[in-house]
């Protein structure tokens, strides 16, 4: 195990900047996801660690030694493919022990690291099977032995499931966060799946353009979002977002959409007084918005807004329903006994305590008051 640290890293292709300025400290048995849309320097970021490509400006510490000239073949870093890279002429003992060999490991170690990992990745009744003959579940359990084998200071894993179909992806997902609680090795994992992320991971870094916009728990980000982006890219489905601007009313500051006022929490109200006028906008998640039969436990915060069925998805235990409030869409999941019909009308409860603002202008985070 080893911290990775990142200090100003570049990437620079065709001078176009392609990661920029990233300055990222991964913690020595922490398990961080690199999280972001298509082409936004997850995998390049990964790479200049492995040393599989260079590092145009900035600095890569494996274990507080520099790694930037040091060849890809000399970091003790192990990585897994997308593409799970297995050799089809060999079994899955000789693929796992490749690199052993290669090393010049005794015999015995060879066979002892055989057995724990194949134990670990449920492979031990797998070993004189070849490629071809495994699922492919089984095949990324063999890619993933491979590297851990040779004991890894890093374990870089590029997107490994995105070949499997949902099933196995759920399974493997579970698998994942199992290895690395018995391992303990520091690994850095690529994904764009956010589900995936939010699973695994101890700290999630989003990228945004090959520029890092936020790194923090799972929760924290799904709770305070730095900015609009990573508010509407974390969470299934993804925010509600409406323009906004704060009034104030009888010494309480209000969330205003179209007309519709929001309550807040009294110390977020009044600290949001001197903000009267500011156009913002607020990001509401479909989690924080309910719909009750009653009304018993109000909360201060809590506003019943009225909503028109515009369209209801059935998803087993509950119902994700997209309804219009005033002249905007929004969405929420509700638990009904009955299944509610477009055109109808409901009333439901926004829960104040979880309205997230942004500057209209920045997207950032307006966070007065929290």
């Amino acid at each position: 195990m080893s911290e990775v640290v990142l200090k100003n890293i570049c990437k620079i292709f065709q001078e176009k900047k392609v990661v920029c300025d990233l300055n990222l400290t991964i913690k020595e048995g922490e398990f961080l996801t690199l999280l972001g849309p298509s082409g936004c320097g997850k995998t390049t970021t990964l790479n200049m660690i492995a040393g599989l490509e260079t590092v145009t400006l900035g600095e890569v510490f494996v274990g507080g030694k520099k790694y930037n000239d040091i060849p890809a073949r000399r970091r003790n870093i192990g990585m897994v493919f997308q593409s799970y890279a297995l050799f089809p002429h060999m079994t899955v003992d000789q693929n796992i022990a490749f690199g052993l060999k290669i090393q010049k490991k005794s015999r015995l170690e060879i066979f002892e690291k055989l057995e724990w990992v194949k134990a670990m990745l449920q492979l031990m009744d797998k070993g004189r099977r070849y490629p071809r003959e495994l699922s492919g579940g089984e095949r990324q359990r063999v890619a993933l032995g491979r590297a851990l084998v040779l004991s890894p200071q890093v374990l870089l894993l590029d997107e490994p499931l995105s070949n499997l179909d949902q099933e196995l992806r759920e399974s493997m997902t579970t698998e994942l966060k199992k290895i690395h609680q018995n391992v303990g090795c520091t690994m850095i994992y690529v994904t764009h799946n956010q589900m995936e992320a939010m699973r695994m991971s101890d700290r999630i870094a989003i990228l945004k353009e090959g520029r890092l916009m936020q790194c923090d728990t799972p929760m924290n980000i799904f709770n305070q979002p730095k900015n609009r982006f990573v508010a509407t890219f974390i969470g299934a489905p993804a925010m509600n977002m409406f323009p906004a601007k704060v009034t104030v009313q009888d010494g309480e500051s209000f969330v205003d959409i179209d007309g519709i006022r929001l309550c807040l929490e009294k110390d977020r109200s009044i600290a949001l007084l001197e903000s009267k006028g500011r156009e913002v906008t607020a990001g509401i998640r479909p989690q924080q918005i309910f719909y009750f039969k009653d009304r018993e436990g109000r909360r201060h915060s809590d506003t019943d807004v009225d909503a028109e069925i515009l369209l209801v998805e059935p998803l087993g235990e509950r119902l994700m329903v997209t309804a219009k409030m005033g002249k905007r869409e929004m969405v929420f999941f509700m638990i009904s006994d009955r299944v509610p019909v477009p055109g109808e009308r409901l009333s439901t409860v926004i829960d104040g305590r979880h309205i997230h603002l942004f500057d209209r202008e920045s997207g950032e985070r307006i966070a007065l008051g929290e």
